[in-house]
């Protein structure tokens, strides 16, 4: 049997849905913990018979595109998943730490807000989506960017 959700699970599940805009989505069992999925790849996970679907308000601002961005001479391309760039340590606290203060624990917040803040490297820090531990580096959905120090690139650091 499936094991017993929390509160913060059913708020992932609603930052999900919220971002897999204009797409058929339904909620099924993936292991131990729920998910959202687009129907067409659902596959063999369970379904619970609960289908969502958030519709955009408008043709503009619907992410899914790369960005490229510069400093300093140095440009990246951000990943299409990336859908915020946060430049300075107050952004980080009206907008990112109020956020996650619905998700996290107080020990991740402040080790983040550490990471973000205690390295000269880090010029921004970048939100993809989704707002769950993605599996690219540093398996998290809050990143640093700046610059690398040995190829001197602009980078996720």
């Amino acid at each position: 049997m499936p094991a017993r959700q929390d509160a913060n699970m059913l708020r992932w599940l609603g930052e999900a849905a919220d971002g897999d805009r204009d797409k058929d989505c339904v909620v099924v069992w993936n292991g131990p913990k729920l998910q959202v999925v687009e129907k067409t790849k659902a596959g063999l996970k369970a379904p619970l018979g609960i289908s969502v679907r958030t519709r955009s308000h408008g043709p503009g601002m619907r992410g899914g595109k790369p960005i490229d961005i510069a400093y300093d001479g140095k440009s990246m391309r951000l990943r299409p998943e990336v859908d915020a760039i946060f430049l300075t340590q107050s952004a980080v606290e009206k907008f990112v730490i109020p956020y996650y203060t619905r998700m996290q624990s107080l020990e991740w917040i402040i080790e983040k807000r550490d990471e973000l803040f205690n390295d000269a490297k880090v010029l921004a820090a970048i939100h993809a989506y989704p707002s769950i531990t993605s599996s690219w580096p540093p398996k998290t959905m809050l990143q640093p960017l700046g610059f690398d120090d040995e190829t001197g690139d602009l980078t996720i650091l």
